[in-house]
């Protein structure tokens, strides 16, 4: 009986935050974070990434590991996807007129997402209906997304390339690809799992043994962008990676909107 009611109860919570996602849908409740992005040889600022929030009136902030599995079981990602890369974009316009600069932002795409075929035709629209210049947008898409059919795949990530987007696999690690399969896609950066590079100090057996993948990365011109946890992680794995770029997660949170001003 226990068992029956815990099943029951879970089943309601999940109706409900169904119910309510979808009414949040246009509102306010939902919002972008944008985490930085920061060049490690001058730590300049180099570009976002679009991270949904979800305040909700009576049940606080729900956690984007709650509400995004939800999205991603009914029909709800695809439009929810549309908002955020609309919203992204719009943002990235009203930065450049705010004299902040012409930054990139990567968008995450999830399975349902990518598997849509008229996916390609909505980003042009979104594109051409907010100006932003093509090369602005990197989409992050997971191992889980990409070991599928290989030959559907690569041709809907060439006509995400042809639009002048970039591409990018994260969480490079987690999955079971290979390096042989990452080099036959049309992709433009690995973001490596946090895993890969928490053992990556000097001396360490994790750092010798990364090297070769280090050399690889520069034959198949691949930029590596590890996730670093802090400022010794940051220059250690670097060095070993030959990355350029780096998103700290214990340097800046990620950034509400307003946060970000000229000056």
């Amino acid at each position: 009986m226990f068992h029956s009611a815990h099943l029951n109860a879970r089943a309601e919570l999940r109706l409900s935050l169904e119910t309510k996602l979808r009414q949040a849908l246009g509102t306010s409740q939902l919002a972008l974070h944008f985490q930085p992005k920061f060049d490690t040889r001058t730590l300049a600022l180099s570009g976002m990434e679009a991270l949904l929030r979800w305040e909700h009136p009576e049940l606080g902030f729900v956690s984007p590991a709650q509400f995004i599995p939800i999205a991603e079981e009914t029909s709800l990602i695809l439009p929810l996807g549309d908002w955020v890369l609309r919203t992204a974009c719009e943002q990235l316009t009203a930065w450049q007129r705010m004299g902040l600069g012409k930054f990139s932002c990567a968008v995450n795409l999830s399975v349902a997402q990518f598997r849509d075929r008229e996916l390609p035709q909505r980003i042009a629209r979104i594109i051409a209906d907010t100006g932003i210049a093509p090369s602005q947008l990197e989409f992050e898409l997971t191992e889980s997304v990409i070991m599928h059919d290989e030959a559907v795949t690569n041709h809907m990530l060439a006509e995400l390339r042809h639009l002048g987007v970039t591409l990018a696999i994260d969480d490079f690690g987690t999955g079971y690809s290979s390096l042989g399969y990452l080099k036959r896609l049309p992709v433009n950066t690995v973001k490596i799992d946090r895993s890969f590079v928490q053992g990556l100090h000097d001396g360490s057996d994790d750092r010798r043994s990364w090297k070769p993948s280090s050399r690889w990365r520069t034959a198949c011109a691949l930029r590596w962008l590890p996730k670093v946890l802090s400022k010794h992680h940051n220059s250690n794995c670097c060095s070993v990676t030959a990355a350029s770029l780096c998103r700290a997660f214990c340097l800046p949170a990620p950034w509400p909107r307003p946060l970000l001003r000229a000056g």
